[in-house]
This record gives C-alpha cells, sequence and structure tokens, in this order.
C-alpha cells in the first residue's frame, strides 16, 4: 500500500485515501523522529518497507561502465575483431570511438566491431572519407539511446537508463588538428551548452590541452590552451582525474613526445549520479592512443570505526550524552588509562546516541522529499486534513533540518573547512569529498608477487612494508664527537616547567577544529566544547604524563598511517607518503611540547636551516640558493649545484642517533625521558582503502603528522650542516665562492642542497660525508637520485668529474622548494604553471555552487595565497599580474562564467577592492 502510493506521487498520480495517509504519516512519523519510546524493532520494520520506495532514488551505478578509445581506423576485419575483443574483456556497456574512418555503418559492421548487445543502439558521427568518424554504442540491456545531435566534430546523445529511468546527454567529440580547424571546434563545443541536459558527460579525442604539464616537452601554444580552458569554464565542465597514466597518446618515435588529449569531462549535475567513478587506462593496442574506461561504480570499503561528526555539537542531547557518560566512575588511579576509559565510553555512548536520534540522514531526507511530493500532488486534487497540514509542516521543517546536517557532513568529509557552510551548496562539499576520496583510493600495489588488486594481498604488503622500514631498530656503526662539531650544552631547564591549566587550555583551543581524526575519532571540536566536562580529568592525564606516571601510555599512543600518492598513478609503495592520524591525548601531549621548543630553536640549528623556525621562512634558503646560483656565471668559476634526495626521511631516523643529538644540545633527562616514552610506546595501523590493517610497533623514525615530530628532525639533520662545514673548515673540501657561498649546505626540513666544486675528488669526498652522516644517522640519502646542475662546466669537465658519482645531471630551469630555479631572468614559460594551478583550483563550475561570500574567501585563499609564494621572491612581472588579477575579477564578480565578465558585472572598481579594508577598500585581494 505504502509503495503503491509513493510510487503514484513520483508519476503525478495521487491514490490515497485517509486510511493510506494514517499508514504513510505514522510510518514516515517514526522514520523522521526516532525516539526513545519508538521500539527498535518497530524503527527497523518501517525502515526496510521505507527502503523498497526510496531503493530507486541510491540504485549503485554498476551497469555503466564507459569506454573511450581514438582506434585509427576501423576499415578492416582484423581490426575490428581487436577492437572487439577490448570491449568484451573491459565489461564496457557504453563504448565511443574516435577516427573509425568508416563512413557509413551497419548493424554487421557494428556487431563485428562491438558485441551483439550494441548491435542496433548506436549513433554515429559519419567519416568524411577515410578522415574522423565516431561511433558511440551503448548496451541495449541496460541503456536507451535518443535525440541524437551531431555537429562537425561531435556527437551527442540521451542515454537512459533503464534501472532507474535517469537520463544524461554524452557527447563523443574528434577535435580536428590544424588550428582554424580547432578554433570552429571550440565554437562548437560552446553551442553544445543549450543542445544538452544539466547531466552531461563529453569524451573523447580532443587534440587539445589546457595545462603545461599534460605535454613532455614545453613547445605549448598557450593562446590555444587559453581558450579551450575558457570553453571548459563556460560549459561549467569538470575534468575527471586519470588514474595510472599521466599522458594517453606518443607519436611513436625514438625520441617521443607525450601529450594528454584524450579526456573525460563532466557537469557537477552528472558526477552527482556518479559518486564512485573510477578513471584509468587500459593497454595501448594496435593505436598511439590508449583506451580509457570509466567504471561508473567501484565498490570501496569503508571504514567502520567511530569518527566525531562536527554538526553533533549543536543537537540536543549531545552535552547531556557526554555529562551522564564522563561522571561515571572510573576504579583506577592511573590518571591516563582513566581518561582512556572515560574517552572510550564517550565513544560508545555517542555511536548509540547518533543511531537512535539521527539514523540514515540521506535515507530520511529523500524519504522526506518523497513524502512531500505525495502531500503536494494530494492538494491538488483535495483538500488535506488537519493532520495531514501538520505533518506536511512537519515534514518541511525536518527536512530543512537534514539538509543542514547533510551540508555539515559533506563539507567536513572535503576537507574545505575554509568555507563557511552557508557559502556553498551541499553539492559542492560532495563533489570535493568524492574526488578526495577516488584520489585516495588504491586498487593495486606492485608487491614481491606482482601486482595485486586483493585487499587481503595488498595488506599484507603494506603491513611487511612497514614492519621492515619502522618496525625494525635500525643500526648504527658510526658515532659522531660533538664537542669536534661545535656543539655545547644550552640552558633549557625551562623546557620542563610543569604543565599549567591556562597552557592547557591555550592548545586546546589551538586545536584543529575540524582535522581527520586518529583512531579514537575524536576532533579538536569534541575537546572545544566538552571543555568544561572533560578539562579536569585532562589536566590530571596531563600531569601524570609530566611526573612520567605513563604505566598505560600505549592505550593513547596509536595512530592510522594515511598512504597519500606523491605522484599520479602511484602503485610502488615507496610512492606514497606515509602520514600519521595520531590519538587525540597523543596529539595535545606532543603539541604541548611543540609549544615549550618552538622559541628556542632558533638558538639550537644552524643558519642554513630555516624550517619551522620563528621569525624565518622557505623563502630565506630559495633566495640564498638563488643568489648564489647566479653570482656564480658572473665570476667566472665553474661550481656544481647538488640537489640530494634524504628517502623515507621521517621514517627511518635512529632513536639513538636523535637523543644523543638532544643530549649534547643540552636538553634534560626529563625532557629526553618524554621523548623516549613516546617514541618507545608508539604502535600504527595502515588505513587501506579506509580499512585498518594489523597493528605494528615502532622501532625507529618519527611520525609524520605528530605536532613535535618536525623539530625533532629538525634537530637531528642539522649535524649534516656541521659536518660538511667542518669540513671546508679543514680543506677537506675547498671553498667555492667564499664571497657568495658562505654556507655551503642549504637544508629546509629534508630538503637538502649543496655547492661543490667540479672536481671528482672533492665529489667523492662529500660522499664519503654523506655516508659518514647516513651511518651514524639512520637517514638515507638516495645517490641514485641525487640531481646535479653544472653551472658554466664544459662537457668534458662534467664527464670527468662524474665518471662513477651516481645521480643524474640536469640543466637549469630546476625546480627547488616548489620555485623555479634558474641562472637568468625567467621566461613565461617558466611560471606558467603557476597559472595553470591557479586556473585548475577556479573553474566555472565551482563557481556556481559558490555564494558571493564563499567566491570571495576562495579568491583570498586560492587566488591570492597561491601566487604569494612565487611574487615573494621573483620580480612582480605586469602581464603576470594581469592574468592573475584577470582570474581573480572575474571569477568573483561571475563565478559560473567567469569568461563572461565585463564592465557591468563589477560592481566595485577593481583597485578598490584590492584596496586594504582600513584604508577605505572592499576586501582587500591583494596578492
Amino acid at each position: 500500500m505504502l509503495r503503491a502510493s509513493c510510487a503514484c506521487a513520483r508519476h503525478g498520480r495521487s491514490r490515497s485515501t485517509p486510511n493510506q495517509m494514517h499508514i504513510v504519516s505514522l510510518a514516515l512519523y517514526l522514520a523522521l523522529a526516532p525516539s526513545k519510546e519508538a521500539p527498535v524493532s518497530s524503527f527497523n520494520i518501517v525502515f526496510s518497507l521505507l527502503v523498497q520506495v526510496v531503493v530507486p532514488l541510491f540504485m549503485s551505478q554498476k551497469d555503466c561502465n564507459i569506454l573511450s578509445w581514438n582506434v585509427r581506423g576501423l576499415n578492416t576485419a582484423a581490426r575490428r575483431a581487436s577492437v572487439c575483443n577490448t570491449v568484451q574483456s573491459s565489461g564496457a556497456t557504453v563504448v565511443c570511438l574516435q577516427e573509425t574512418k568508416i563512413a557509413q555503418w551497419t548493424v554487421r559492421l557494428v556487431s563485428e566491431t562491438l558485441v551483439h548487445d550494441f548491435a542496433t543502439n548506436y549513433v554515429t558521427l559519419p567519416a568524411d572519407g577515410t578522415r574522423g568518424g565516431i561511433l558511440m554504442a551503448a548496451s541495449d540491456k541496460h541503456f536507451s539511446l535518443q535525440a541524437t545531435h551531431n555537429t562537425d566534430h561531435t556527437v551527442s546523445t540521451t542515454i537512459t537508463m533503464k534501472a532507474d529511468d535517469i537520463s544524461w546527454t554524452l557527447t563523443g567529440v574528434y577535435g580536428p588538428q590544424n588550428i582554424q580547424d580547432k578554433l570552429l571546434f571550440l565554437d562548437e563545443l560552446k553551442s553544445l551548452k543549450d543542445q544538452v541536459l544539466e547531466r552531461w558527460l563529453i569524451i573523447g579525442d580532443f587534440n587539445l590541452i589546457y595545462k603545461a604539464e599534460d605535454k613532455s616537452n614545453d613547445r605549448l601554444d598557450r593562446c590555444m590552451m587559453n581558450k579551450f580552458k575558457q570553453v571548459l569554464d563556460e560549459n561549467q565542465l569538470m575534468e575527471i582525474d586519470l588514474r595510472g597514466r599521466r599522458f594517453t597518446w606518443s607519436n611513436e618515435q625514438d625520441n617521443p613526445t607525450f601529450t594528454r588529449i584524450d579526456r573525460f569531462f563532466g557537469t557537477p549535475e552528472w558526477l552527482t549520479i556518479f559518486p564512485n567513478l573510477d578513471l584509468h587506462a587500459l593497454p595501448t593496442m594496435g593505436s598511439d592512443h590508449c583506451p580509457l574506461l570509466l567504471v561508473g561504480d567501484v565498490t570501496r570499503q569503508h571504514y567502520r570505526g567511530f569518527r566525531f561528526e562536527s554538526f553533533w555539537v549543536t543537537m540536543p542531547g549531545f552535552m547531556e550524552t557526554i555529562q551522564e557518560v564522563w561522571n561515571h566512575p572510573v576504579n583506577t588511579q592511573d590518571a591516563i588509562l582513566r581518561f582512556h576509559v572515560k574517552l572510550t565510553r564517550a565513544a560508545k555512548a555517542l555511536k548509540l546516541w547518533k543511531r537512535q536520534n539521527l539514523g540514515n540522514l540521506a535515507l530520511r531526507l529523500a524519504i522526506a522529499n518523497e513524502v512531500m511530493l505525495f502531500l503536494d500532488t494530494a492538494q491538488e486534487q483535495r483538500t488535506l486534513t488537519p493532520e495531514e497540514l501538520e505533518f506536511r509542516r512537519f515534514l518541511k521543517t525536518k527536512a530543512d533540518g537534514l539538509a543542514a546536517i547533510q551540508r555539515s557532513r559533506a563539507r567536513q568529509h572535503s576537507r574545505l573547512t575554509w568555507i563557511r557552510k552557508g557559502d556553498a551548496c551541499t553539492r559542492l562539499f560532495m563533489l570535493h569529498a568524492n574526488n578526495r576520496k577516488r584520489r585516495l583510493h588504491i586498487p593495486s600495489l606492485n608487491t614481491r608477487n606482482g601486482i595485486s588488486t586483493n585487499h587481503q594481498q595488498k595488506e599484507e604488503a603494506i603491513y611487511e612494508h612497514f614492519v621492515n622500514l619502522i618496525g625494525q631498530t635500525q643500526e648504527r656503526s658510526l658515532g659522531l664527537n660533538w664537542e669536534h662539531l661545535g656543539y655545547h650544552p644550552h640552558d633549557l631547564h625551562e623546557l620542563e616547567d610543569p604543565f599549567d591549566e591556562s597552557e592547557i587550555k591555550q592548545v586546546i583551543m589551538q586545536l584543529p577544529s575540524e582535522k581527520l581524526p586518529g583512531p579514537d575519532g575524536f576532533i579538536g571540536l569534541f575537546y572545544k566544547k566538552c571543555w568544561p566536562i572533560i578539562g579536569p580529568d585532562l589536566i590530571a592525564a596531563l600531569q601524570a604524563f609530566h611526573s612520567l606516571r605513563t604505566r598505560r601510555i600505549e592505550l593513547i599512543n596509536e595512530a592510522n598511517i594515511v598512504l597519500l600518492p606523491k605522484k599520479e598513478g602511484a602503485t610502488n609503495l615507496s610512492d606514497f607518503r606515509p602520514i600519521s592520524l595520531i590519538n587525540s591525548f597523543a596529539k595535545i601531549i606532543t603539541k604541548l611540547l611543540a609549544d615549550q621548543l618552538a622559541p628556542r630553536m632558533n638558538e639550537l640549528v644552524s643558519g642554513s636551516q630555516n624550517a619551522f623556525i620563528k621569525k624565518h621562512c622557505i623563502h630565506d634558503n630559495f633566495v640564498y640558493v638563488q643568489s648564489v646560483i647566479k653570482a656564480l656565471p658572473k665570476s667566472g668559476r665553474p661550481a656544481l649545484f647538488i640537489k640530494l634526495d634524504i628517502s623515507k626521511a621521517f621514517d627511518s631516523l635512529s632513536w639513538v642517533f636523535l637523543l644523543e643529538v638532544m643530549r649534547a644540545l643540552g636538553f634534560g633527562q626529563k625532557w629526553r625521558d618524554w621523548i623516549t616514552t613516546l617514541l618507545a610506546t608508539s604502535s600504527s595501523k595502515v588505513l587501506l582503502n579506509g580499512i585498518p590493517g594489523k597493528k605494528f610497533k615502532h622501532a625507529c623514525g618519527i611520525r609524520q603528522g605528530d605536532p613535535l615530530s618536525p623539530l625533532l628532525f629538525i634537530l637531528a639533520i642539522d649535524p649534516l650542516q656541521k659536518i660538511i662545514e667542518l669540513a671546508a673548515q679543514r680543506n677537506i673540501i675547498h671553498q667555492v665562492l667564499p664571497k657568495a657561498a658562505k654556507l655551503r649546505c642549504s637544508l629546509y626540513a629534508d630538503d637538502a642542497a649543496l655547492f661543490a666544486n667540479p672536481d671528482h675528488e672533492e665529489l667523492s669526498r662529500i660522499g664519503q660525508l654523506l655516508q659518514v652522516f647516513v651511518r651514524c644517522s639512520g637517514l638515507k640519502v638516495n645517490m641514485n637520485k641525487i640531481e646535479i646542475f653544472p653551472i658554466r662546466c664544459t662537457e668534458d669537465m662534467i664527464s670527468n668529474t662524474l665518471i662513477d658519482f651516481p645521480g643524474k645531471v640536469s640543466s637549469f630551469p630546476g625546480k627547488y622548494l616548489g620555485l623555479t630555479l634558474h641562472t637568468r631572468k625567467l621566461r613565461r614559460v617558466d611560471v606558467q604553471a603557476l597559472l595553470d594551478k591557479i586556473g585548475k583550483r577556479l573553474p566555472g563550475w565551482k563557481g556556481k555552487m559558490l555564494s558571493m561570500a564563499g567566491r570571495e574567501t576562495l579568491v583570498k585563499s586560492v587566488l591570492t595565497s597561491q601566487p604569494i609564494y612565487h611574487l615573494t621572491v621573483f620580480p612582480t612581472q605586469k602581464w603576470l599580474i594581469k592574468q592573475i588579477d584577470r582570474m581573480r575579477r572575474s571569477f568573483l564578480w561571475r563565478g559560473d562564467e567567469p569568461e563572461k565578465v565585463n564592465g557591468g558585472h563589477c560592481l566595485v572598481r577593481w583597485p578598490s577592492v584590492c584596496t586594504p579594508k582600513d584604508l577605505g577598500g572592499t576586501w582587500d585581494t591583494r596578492p
């Protein structure tokens, strides 16, 4: 009865009766407003009944696998058979083939090229003789095609998915190659916006790029790149990230050129119905283009542990739940154990509270919308009863509240915490969250048994890798004479002063409110809101740590390790950066210690190290290196600039070496005992696609993600500078340019670089010095990844100097600390990557989902702050400022269509916008 009533509402018909309406009202009231009075069994029965109604709204898109491929001709039976095998093996249900070179298609040809399911469900763009041509087809088991629209270089059709009756537009393209035709092609793409549905996917071979990184060399047509980017923004198209490959086409030469010209773009509306899609490349066969396969629904496992949701603190009953569970006594005198037990109880109580008061938000919101449609339809045909009117008002209020909660959850999961909830729609947060999940998803890994896709095999490989990396003690074969290196104890006794309440509270209030939690699931917002309740127990636990009463501290010293890919298509474990999400209590301890240590760092490390030092910044290192590199050519002396690669720096550091450094610097016994306790009791689990693996104990290294770790690492790597300088003082290695290069080494955390003379013996001695440091510290310098930049060196000089020295020889311009390093003034091509980066962050589709206040925030945080990093060290270039201002102004005033902005859209003159508020300006968006 309920299913029939709601189904009629969806199709615009009403067959309701008062009795039916009463059943719907009762069922929906139980589902939408669960309470302690409603039995759990009744709640589950109602939900199971309602799921039958709403399931079509949430059906997974498992039947939608889209293959796009430039096949370079299908005129032979063998070629068609090869393509057919690829279609069958890939499991594609929608296919778009470009450059078919076939002018007239028949059912027989389609069957030979694809499979029988596609034979009668296809559209084409005929080839012009033996040039071009597009075939687009879909399996008639899952899709129907209607309303074809062709242009010279595109074919579009409306696809309806039979499983849930959802329709969207698919456009296949084959872009031309000469400049004039490309301009006409871009006009065609602009005109398509008025011919397609909001849900739009456009795929194929565009023969265009819009980012410098999409080509393997720097021969770029920037004018055409900008025009293509403008069209994408006007059509509000969002690129779907390709996994596993950087480029999609090769010219197949001995010295090949690679480009990425085959792409998938979708509107936000289309991406919303495919939240779990995955785009990857297939092997290139018989074509110079690789096939691309989009899988509509990739099954991903989800983390099932406790995670604190930021919106809970605004819900009625939250504080009462915490108060009740926290006041329950714990029978122990151990303050750390007591705090751990209470925190664990709070997590269990909140999970139960959430289940009883919130339930499935997406399902409840869909139910509310479904029944409101039912009531609205019924109201057109009859007068609603007072009970129905009251229930309709209740539903509207409930739906608004559920939508606000859903937006808050999506914002937290997207990590766009700098955008206020009301400044963007829920869809923006959901798109970012889905994109983030896709980027972090690890579908396969290279293991010793080959490529593994099975979750258990990947988990075992990860566990074995990290046990070998940080689960075993580092062997040290050498020690250092600290006095000879110039180390003398400092007076650091104040670092051991007791933690007072105001200091602890200040640290709590400085915690990021919504950063990813550790294994305990609690975020900074919980501690801030619940401080009056949990404060006394937290202070007691911290004081116990200060007094080294830490018998059970291993309970709160756990972490989850997240693997972040360092590059696109990462499959080797060495291609991932491990970031530790530590328990909230351990984070508070390390934050307290870091805040105490930070003010003293400037006097503890050498002048070449500027990372995490107050009143120092990353630009200090770059400016120094840049000035030396520019001075050396003018001096006429040859030299080498050497970038070192310290691999797995945080993970391989020897604890014994770190403690020796601290003792040499004058750290007291208690401080070293605190560090020893935190290191020796640490353990971790690696999250593989959200699922924690087996726990392992740490035996070396420090955690990336721990507030204290960067400071400890700086102390540990600083002896490298001392070793290099001592060698220079004793003429083991010679000065490069005394007036310009007073410091031989530049250190910024684990980014190390040094200057050397192009002398074979000197390089050999530098290699020996590096090995001494490696054997003392446990840190690993990857000699094969060292990058050497010759300055005023002849070919013979380079070959003789580097005859047996590992590493690779590079030429300027190069990259150092994320900035372009050159011996001369930068060209436009050298800063194109900066403009590409800014443009990528601000596509037109994003502006559509932000309010004016949200766009203002984004302009300040992205379009203003990103150029500052570049402009701080390089002379201001008028053309660059003009380009940046143009992007900022366009996005601010016309976010949905930034390329169409004109003077009429700008409500305030741009100079006034850029003027600080205290000087009479508007928003102060200056870079």
